[in-house]
């Protein structure tokens, strides 16, 4: 199981990947988990948890959006762990109803991929309803050393959680499955999302963990925001 230590007592360990990730956190007394994968990979993902954290309870479930490769699992895991769940005002509205969106490609394939997905609809990519706790819609410091951004583009309620200063997991606003490039198959508005890269650069992280992939650095992120920003900016 990969992982991340500080020497301030905060940890991150990665405890879903192939087809989606998931990272659970430790700081101090405080556990979150930051989102669930799909419905496909739950008892994969209690049994990673449950390895990190034995028997206690999550604090808080942060979904960086609610697309169902995401959010599939996130009734189950409040209901099991007990903790609130902490999404992006701008999709609270989707998780009462069970179902949000498919986001639009950003690219020939993928927008057809979008189209087809777009008609089937909520029986293929749909979820278990549940409410939000607590609904950002500006930066929030969630508790010590862990701040919740709003970062807009892949998504309309994308967000992104900073970790002590140093690590960002940032979901499908970034995408890491193919060599030196990090921009997502699909993206609502690519023009928000260069505009989130801004932000996410400016938070000063040297370390991005997406939602598909491995961890894409700083270096890597400026490179691919100057690239895009000529095209999206322009």
């Amino acid at each position: 199981m990969k992982s991340y230590l500080f020497s301030n007592n905060i940890a991150i360990y990665k405890v879903l990947s192939g087809t989606g990730n998931s990272f659970l956190v430790k700081t101090g007394s405080i556990i979150l988990l930051i989102d669930t994968g799909s419905k496909y990979f739950r008892k994969r993902l209690v049994r990673n948890i449950r390895k990190v954290i034995g028997n206690a309870k999550i604090d808080f479930l942060i979904l960086t959006h609610t697309h169902f490769d995401h959010c599939q699992n996130a009734a189950f895991i409040k209901k099991e762990f007990g903790c609130k769940i902490v999404a992006g005002k701008n999709e609270e509205i989707y998780t009462k109803l069970g179902y949000t969106p498919i986001p639009k490609g950003s690219n020939i394939f993928t927008k057809l991929l979008s189209n087809i997905g777009s008609r089937i609809g909520s029986k293929w990519f749909g979820y278990e309803s549940f409410e939000c706790d607590i609904a950002v819609d500006e930066d929030l410091q969630l508790v010590n050393k862990i701040v919740v951004a709003p970062t807009p583009g892949h998504s309309i309620g994308s967000i992104s959680v900073i970790i002590n200063n140093n690590v960002a997991v940032v979901g499908d606003n970034l995408f890491s499955v193919f060599p030196n490039r990090v921009f997502p198959p699909f993206a609502d508005n690519p023009t928000e999302m260069i505009h989130s890269w801004e932000k996410l650069v400016q938070t000063g992280c040297k370390l991005f963990l997406p939602g598909h992939g491995g961890s894409i650095s700083n270096s890597l992120l400026i490179r691919q925001l100057n690239k895009y920003s000529r095209k999206y900016n322009s």
